[in-house]
């Protein structure tokens, strides 16, 4: 009897044993790869990757110690170091694991586009070829879009990929949004909004502050109440290397100087300081170019952006809607105002090509909205300003920054239906110029300015916020413009699917900030749920 109850209680401990071995680290298969499967999996990378398969088998684990392969040209090998550093730091972050990371180095991988990557995973191996580190980025990001924890288990164990085979590539090459710093917004909306342009594989960020950023030889040039700390600053910084953000500085040389907005009649410094009034003409909204002192700040608050923001490769001027500029006494006697804009851009070109950066600027003002060429298209010269022909005397590596923030309201047409052709676009293009197409957030205009950016061979896209970081509008704007500017294509945003998949990439990226404020989690503030409730 004492025999049988002893092998009674082998057999349970066994039992026992084995149901907790499975818990700790169950292999669960992955769905059959019907169409079904493939598409939920496909839903949750945004933005789309250009091919990708889905296979059976079992799922590959993010675990501790799991096994990747990069593979890389023989160029990268003496970044080896570092690369395995940022690799560690990711999986740290993304999956709370470190990883056992080997390279390989075949030229073979240097085929690859810039930023694309080939992703392969089996049940026991995550392999991702690409031509440099960026690439490498961008597949991890893939990577954790699809992952899911482990199922089956008592508790979290790990993270779980099915077997897949993607091969992506950007196809823009410049692929931005532009954020700006108002007095209102917070800083940690902003800083996870640079966080999501990087997950959602673009490169670059323009930031433009409102009365924001404190330069260091003009602080009366805003108010300590507004002012982003040194600390701020550097942790925007550290975010954008993070993500794979280059970050381009804009500064308004011209027109909303300096933080002057029309629609809300607000001034980042006016309100404040009456006795700075000689540096802008009468309205305060476009600055005096004629005035020395004030030539010589804007050079220096530029250099200042610049040498703060590690020396990109770009700066932004801004440029756009200059209604009013030229008018004081000074700049009426020191010549026209296409003499005065012409020297002003050559002044800020020159210094820019000094330190290796090239100039982006609105297109707007180079253009008379009289002309029935850019009927429907959003345009600010007036004939009277006489800018048109100024063009052909700029430097011909200017980006321009082609803004159409909606779809085409013909005038002088009555046939609403006409399919936009974009002219600007292609008149800029013509002339010599690179440009990018900058839509808003209205989707039929993202989606025609998007397709032609892509048809016509546009350097990229620049999708712009305007302060909308909030409830809908940062989904419709990000998601849109990183389908176009990586996968080239648009995005379903009526299935909600695709609004899940963003709602759970937010998350991620709380967790990235460490986020335990309710109030910052997602992407709804409350003013945008006292709208909801009228």
């Amino acid at each position: 009897m004492k025999s049988k109850t002893t092998s009674l209680l082998l057999v349970l401990a066994s039992v026992l044993l084995s149901a907790c071995s499975s818990t700790s680290k169950q292999i669960v298969s992955a769905p059959i790869m019907d169409n079904d499967a493939k598409a939920m999996y496909l839903q949750r990378i945004i933005p789309a990757p250009q091919s990708a398969e889905f296979k059976d088998g079992n799922f590959y684990r993010i675990a501790e110690d799991c096994n990747v392969e990069l593979v890389l040209p023989n160029s990268e090998k003496s970044k080896k170091s570092e690369m395995r550093k940022t690799i560690n730091m990711l999986f740290n972050k993304y999956w709370d694991v470190s990883c056992d990371v080997n390279f390989k180095f075949d030229n073979s991988a240097s085929k690859i586009k810039k930023d694309g990557y080939l992703l392969t995973t089996d049940n026991d191996k995550l392999i991702i070829k690409a031509s440099d580190l960026d690439g490498i980025r961008n597949g991890l990001k893939t990577v954790r879009q699809l992952s899911e924890s482990e199922r089956g288990t008592t508790k979290f164990n790990a993270y779980v990929i099915p077997q897949l085979t993607i091969n992506d590539y950007p196809t823009m090459q410049f692929r931005g949004i532009h954020l700006c710093y108002f007095p209102e917004t917070t800083f940690y909306e902003f800083v996870r909004a640079i966080r999501l342009a990087g997950y959602y594989k673009m490169n670059y960020v323009v930031v433009e502050f409102w009365g924001t950023y404190k330069f260091k030889d003009y602080p009366q040039f805003g108010s300590e109440q507004d002012y982003l700390t040194d600390k701020q600053i550097d942790e925007m910084r550290a975010a954008a290397k993070e993500a794979g953000i280059t970050i381009i500085p804009q500064f308004n040389m011209l027109g909303h100087a300096y933080g002057a907005r029309e629609i809300t009649g607000k001034h980042a410094i006016l309100y404040r300081y009456k006795n700075l009034q000689n540096h802008f003409e009468p309205e305060a909204w476009s600055w005096c170019i004629s005035n020395p002192d004030t030539k010589k700040m804007l050079v220096d608050m530029m250099v200042d952006l610049h040498e703060r923001f590690d020396k990109p490769p770009f700066f932004h001027i801004g440029f756009d809607e200059s209604y009013e500029f030229g008018t004081c006494a000074l700049c009426r006697k020191t010549g026209t105002q296409a003499q005065l804009i012409k020297n002003h851009l050559a002044m800020l070109h020159s210094e820019m090509k000094k330190r290796g950066a090239r100039l982006i600027m609105w297109h707007d003002m180079l253009l008379d909205k009289e002309d029935p060429r850019w009927d429907g298209y959003i345009v600010c010269g007036r004939q009277a300003q006489k800018l048109t022909n100024l063009y052909k005397e700029l430097p011909k590596d200017i980006v321009i920054a082609d803004w159409q923030y909606r779809y085409p309201k013909y005038k002088l047409s009555s046939d609403q239906s006409v399919p936009p052709q974009w002219p600007t676009m292609k008149f800029f293009k013509a002339n010599g110029f690179q440009s990018i197409a900058c839509p808003w957030i209205e989707a039929r205009g993202t989606d025609a300015l998007g397709k032609a950016a892509k048809e016509h061979g546009l350097m990229g896209m620049l999708g712009t916020t305007w302060g909308q970081l909030h409830f809908m509008k940062l989904q419709r704007i990000f998601s849109r413009n990183a389908s176009w500017n990586w996968s080239g294509k648009s995005i379903d945003l009526e299935d909600r699917k695709n609004r899940m998949s963003f709602n759970h990439h937010v998350h991620q990226l709380d967790w990235d900030m460490g986020c335990t404020n309710y109030k910052d989690s997602g992407y709804s503030n409350n003013e945008d749920l006292k709208m909801m409730n009228r």
